[in-house]
């Protein structure tokens, strides 16, 4: 004898449907939400938006457009540079850092890591807590002795599905200037731009060395 629990649907007027429907309602509705949240880039701009597509959105007017991969917007309480990537027309990226009109191209000086710069990475961390949750690998926000020139190192990172999201700080090449650094990605896409960009350097080594 069948004992599935039923349970009425709004609107049904005393109809029932079991409960493990209901739930399969719920999981794609919670996999809906999940999926949006994958293609999201930046706002109402999605990974694989043409620049044009991301003009015509609302939330990049025709001011902020003409900034499109290099300008300044307040996230949460903190100021950030934010700059939208594309590769062949096409939105797979997105960078925010420190203002790139701060003194040294948003680099600062080390008296400001413990403070403005943990600031910025802090206030990013916690809004990308409340829509995401806890990072999937937390390493904390890095002391001046872990960081090297030209390099990032990585404080929190954040994996959904093919997205990437990625906060630390990075070194300036010359050392002994800092900032905040925030990296959203589409993992594939990014892949795929890495390996062509190997393929073709292989190939200009492999033309050279037969020049000689």
């Amino acid at each position: 004898m069948d004992k599935s629990v039923t349970a009425p649907i709004a609107g049904t007027s005393g109809q029932t449907t079991p409960v493990s429907g209901r739930r399969s309602l719920t999981q794609r509705q919670a996999d809906s939400v999940r999926n949006a949240l994958v293609k999201k880039a930046y706002k109402s701009a999605n990974f694989g938006m043409t620049t044009n597509e991301v003009k015509q959105l609302d939330d990049f007017n025709e001011e902020s457009y003409s900034y499109l991969g290099n300008y300044l917007e307040t996230i949460g309480t903190e100021y950030y540079s934010v700059d939208l990537r594309y590769h062949n027309d096409s939105l797979f990226a997105v960078e925010i850092t420190t203002p790139k009109t701060w003194e040294r191209n948003g680099f600062l000086s080390a008296t400001r890591l413990g403070t403005t710069v943990k600031n910025q990475i802090e206030n990013l961390k916690d809004i990308f807590i409340k829509t995401y949750g806890e990072p999937t690998i937390n390493n904390g926000i890095p002391n001046i002795l872990e960081l090297s020139p030209g390099e990032i190192t990585w404080a929190y990172i954040w994996t959904i599905d093919t997205k990437r999201i990625k906060i630390g700080i990075k070194e300036s090449s010359g050392g002994a200037g800092y900032q905040a650094v925030a990296q959203i990605f589409d993992d594939p896409t990014l892949t795929r731009i890495l390996l062509k960009q190997v393929d073709e350097e292989k190939r200009k080594r492999d033309d050279d060395a037969n020049k000689l």
